[in-house]
């Protein structure tokens, strides 16, 4: 139910508006603009805030494409409008268009970096990799209305497809590409907290009551780093262990209270979430970065 939703109104509807605009001549004037409005607010919307490492990252530059045909097929078309021109429906259109550039306008307020922020080197550097939530806006990241975690970022693997796992939605952990990756330290620091216990489930099977499931959080110079989500059995530093950065932390499981396998990382300082820097760039939803961004 979730990948139909997700596959719903990331790709089927915004299509559907595309090509409604397709369809729509310049003129009559007003509700040409209505329909180029709400058919460009929400394929921006979708853009920008849609998860697309769940249908393959070249999707969203396709929808791009398909519209930019439309807006000149429009352009182009000379006969008279779908259907007779009305005034309800123009206004309807011009609200849902609104709705939709606010949806849009919010994602990108997620690529604003804070001015509080850490670099950190890359965990993970076996691969391509992409963020499923990231930045500082709650439109593209949901951690962001936890103080503390405002600024996480939950990372996934893409496979040579394009997408984060083999299927839509696989209870079978292995098909999920960032499963049993190895995480690096990001810093240079000392473990001040671990677990190594809790079970990998099958998605969407979670512990809820311990959160982070198997973890290692690190004092990296006064800020305070969370890895979470580890494969049981996986974690090799305890408590007060001496790190540096690219040190083996563990390895990537589905731990806690998780969806799917994935790497949740954060810094926070006095309890306040602190922003990550990672190959010096701010990373948010749809980022796709690999080890080689940092050579």
């Amino acid at each position: 139910m979730i990948a139909l939703n997700l596959f719903v109104f990331s790709i089927a509807l915004p299509l559907m508006a595309t090509l409604w605009l397709a369809r729509w001549p310049r003129k009559p004037l007003l509700p040409w603009l209505s329909t180029l409005l709400f058919a460009a607010s929400f394929v921006a919307q979708s853009v920008i805030t849609a998860p697309w490492s769940w249908f393959g990252v070249e999707w969203r530059y396709l929808l791009l494409l398909v519209f930019a045909i439309a807006l000149v097929v429009s352009l182009r078309r000379e006969n008279t409008p779908p259907i007779p021109p009305n005034t309800l429906f123009t206004v309807i259109k011009i609200l849902l268009g609104i709705f939709f550039t606010v949806g849009a306008v919010m994602g990108l307020r997620g690529y604003i970096a804070p001015d509080d922020v850490i670099r950190l080197q890359s965990p993970l550097r076996n691969g391509w990799y992409i963020v499923g939530q990231g930045g500082s806006s709650v439109f593209v990241n949901y951690h962001n209305v936890h103080p503390g975690q405002r600024y996480a970022l939950d990372i996934g693997k893409l496979t040579p497809f394009g997408t984060r796992a083999r299927g839509l939605y696989p209870s079978e952990l292995t098909k999920y590409a960032i499963f049993g990756d190895p995480i690096s330290s990001p810093c240079d620091g000392v473990v001040i907290a671990s677990r190594d216990a809790v079970p990998d489930l099958a998605p969407p099977d979670r512990t809820e009551k311990l959160p982070e499931g198997n973890y290692v959080e690190l004092n990296c110079a006064g800020t305070q780093v969370f890895l979470a989500h580890m494969r049981r059995g996986s974690v090799r530093v305890g408590l007060g262990a001496q790190v540096r950065a690219g040190d083996l932390l563990g390895n990537v499981g589905n731990s806690g209270n998780t969806t799917e396998p994935h790497l949740h990382i954060h810094a926070e300082r006095n309890h306040r979430g602190v922003g990550i820097l990672i190959h010096q760039r701010w990373l948010v939803r749809n980022s796709v970065f690999t080890r080689s961004s940092e050579e």
